[in-house]
């Protein structure tokens, strides 16, 4: 019974030895090659042959492959700051200082040849509002002569009247009544005149007058002019009167106010208190009072 199995054990154990050695694929069916072995695909010369060409194409150029590990920057410590040094303080700046403008020519003159003195103040600043109000709002071109003789006989023709007996009214009020004292008529033609050079003049048609007046001072072809409407339809040069004419205390003008020469000399005791009126003249000649 041994020995008749025993061809049976031989040649199943040959058949064994077959497969594993691999001879015999190529008589071997489908089946049987899906159960080869890991060891059997590892030594196969197909499979060596392919995965000697997959290294030769991968590391055709060894140096691509090989990754270089990156340098870490260096970190330097960090400097020690060193403090700012602090800045000088700067003086606070100063606003410049504008210097006042130069008087005009025509006020030089007026100081030169009228013997003009710039005063701080005068006994007539209280009422000199409205007269200061209209001397700033003048700024035009001189008149001409003629112009200004047809403003004096316009309002040599206004009515006498006062409205105040220290106040000069508004030329607007003036032209609007066609009235007024001497102080009106003569604030009315200055604001006709619109001339910055002419003065606005208080003091005596005469030395020795008991009442004041007022008038213009007028410079017109190198000469000056008095312009009195209330006595007077015409100008008057200034150089054509005596001494005891006209006899100018105060004058106002762009530059502020001035003290005449009258003043100057032990009068100013004496200096009329408040513009009065004088009373209205004719056309021929100056009314005296």
């Amino acid at each position: 019974m041994r020995h008749r199995f025993l061809p049976l054990l031989l040649s199943a154990a040959s058949l064994g030895v077959f497969v594993a050695t691999g001879r015999g694929a190529t008589t071997s069916s489908g089946p049987e090659n899906a159960f080869r072995t890991g060891a059997a695909l590892r030594f196969s010369p197909e499979v060596e042959e392919e995965s000697q060409a997959l290294r030769q194409s991968l590391f055709k150029n060894p140096s691509l492959g090989v990754i270089e590990p990156r340098s870490r920057p260096q970190t330097l410590p960090a400097r020690p700051r060193t403090p700012a040094a602090p800045q000088p303080s700067r003086p606070p700046a100063r606003s410049p200082v504008i210097a006042p403008p130069p008087q005009p020519r025509e006020i030089s003159l007026a100081i030169r040849e009228l013997t003009l003195q710039p005063a701080v103040s005068t006994p007539y600043d209280r009422y000199s509002g409205t007269v200061r109000t209209v001397i700033a709002r003048v700024n035009r071109e001189p008149p001409s002569m003629t112009r200004v003789r047809a403003l004096m006989d316009e309002a040599h023709d206004f009515r006498y009247r006062m409205a105040h007996p220290y106040l000069a009214a508004l030329p607007e009020n003036t032209a609007a009544a066609r009235a007024g004292d001497c102080k009106a008529k003569a604030l009315w033609l200055y604001d006709q005149l619109g001339d910055s050079s002419a003065f606005y003049v208080i003091g005596k048609t005469f030395k020795g007058a008991k009442s004041n007046h007022a008038w213009l001072y007028w410079r017109c072809d190198s000469r000056w002019w008095i312009l009195d409407p209330t006595n007077r339809s015409t100008p008057i040069p200034a150089d054509s009167i005596p001494n005891n004419r006209y006899e100018p205390w105060y004058s106002f003008g762009k530059g502020g106010a001035y003290r005449h020469r009258v003043s100057w000399i032990g009068l100013v005791n004496s200096a009329p208190g408040a513009p009065a009126v004088s009373a209205p003249g004719s056309r021929a000649r100056v009314a005296r009072k």
